[in-house]
């Protein structure tokens, strides 16, 4: 969710609804009772209304707010999938503090137990799945970006979308080694089998079809809703030319362009690059639920240029736009 400084709650993901201009006591009981959630004053139209929105709230104490970016109506969450420093993962997704085992393109906001599908992240140096997760600073969220600077790999990770593609920009230091990597068999709350809302990776498939394209799909059962098996499709493009790739299933890591497991365990792929200092490296990717062909159409629909800053300034938009729809005053005789 975002939350608003000062008079209204609104949970991110979610639209807005008109409401009248009522008095201050009836509108704030108001905003209460429809689980909007932060409190903030209108801001003047040309200010923009989502600089009053702050990410944060929610995050902590059973709050399960979603962090990263998303469009109204968005089926696509991209944001970081944080585990403590002793290693217990978020259910939600976010954490206040522990590292960032990267950054994967389906969330609940306001819930857990449940997605955290098809996870990137980069890596600098040798690549060992499994072992990827990173401490970080300067970490900044607002509507529809979200920025940190990967510690452990000297990366500043950034983040917009559109509605069912995430888009990514790391900007690399100097290296031979460098990694995009993308971990099918991630997923939120995976559990033993015992919890309730334990979730659980089924198999799935991860191809790399060229220097710059890896596609594949994961099945997935549980969570929350004790759901039966959802399948995520993805197709993950890469902005330069990579320079080899990997692929894995289990502990194997082989040069193998495909592979595949019908059981829970590690599977994902990795392009490798070389990289200079500063050099901004971005990926596109869309998520499909029906196939990978229909990821790959909606990057072609909704992503179709390498404008990062283009994307994020399309999604504060909508955001403006839905805002807009709630106007909350005082009368005089207040």
């Amino acid at each position: 969710m975002y939350g608003l400084r000062s008079l209204t709650r609104l949970r991110y993901g979610s639209a807005v609804r008109k409401l009248p201009v009522l008095p201050f006591r009836r509108a704030a009981l108001l905003c209460a009772l429809s689980s909007l959630t932060v409190f903030a004053s209108v801001a003047p139209a040309q200010q923009g209304l989502t600089r009053w929105v702050d990410p944060y709230i929610g995050v902590d104490w059973g709050g399960n707010t979603f962090v990263g970016s998303t469009v109204p109506f968005g089926m696509v969450k991209l944001g970081p999938d944080i585990s403590t420093f002793d290693g217990r993962a978020s259910g939600f997704g976010y954490n206040s503090y522990g590292v960032i085992e990267g950054f994967s393109h389906t969330h609940l906001s306001g819930a857990q137990g449940k997605y955290g599908n098809i996870l990137v992240q980069p890596v600098v140096g040798k690549l060992r799945p499994g072992d990827t997760a990173s401490p970080r600073e300067s970490e900044h969220a607002e509507v529809g970006y979200y920025t940190a600077k990967l510690l452990r790999y000297g990366v500043k990770a950034e983040l917009t979308s559109s509605r069912r593609v995430g888009m990514h920009r790391y900007t690399f230091p100097a290296s031979q080694n460098s990694h995009l990597m993308v971990d099918v068999a991630h997923c939120l709350s995976r559990g033993s089998g015992t919890g309730w809302e334990d979730q659980h990776f089924s198999g799935g498939e991860v191809h790399v079809l060229n220097d710059r394209e890896v596609a594949g799909v994961g099945r997935y059962t549980g969570g929350w809703n004790r759901g039966g098996e959802y399948r995520v499709y993805f197709d993950l493009v890469l902005s330069k030319a990579a320079k080899g790739s990997q692929t894995w299933s289990g502990s194997t890591m082989s040069a193998a362009k495909n592979a595949s497991v019908s059981s829970e365990m590690p599977i994902g792929a990795s392009l490798d690059f070389p990289t200079n200092e500063g050099e901004a490296v971005q990926a596109k990717v869309g998520i499909s639920f029906v196939s990978v062909e229909q990821a790959r159409r909606n990057i072609n629909e909704e992503v179709p240029a390498w404008d990062f800053d283009q994307v994020h300034a399309a999604t504060v938009s909508l955001w403006e736009k839905q805002l807009s729809a709630l106007k909350l005053g005082a009368t005089a005789t207040d």
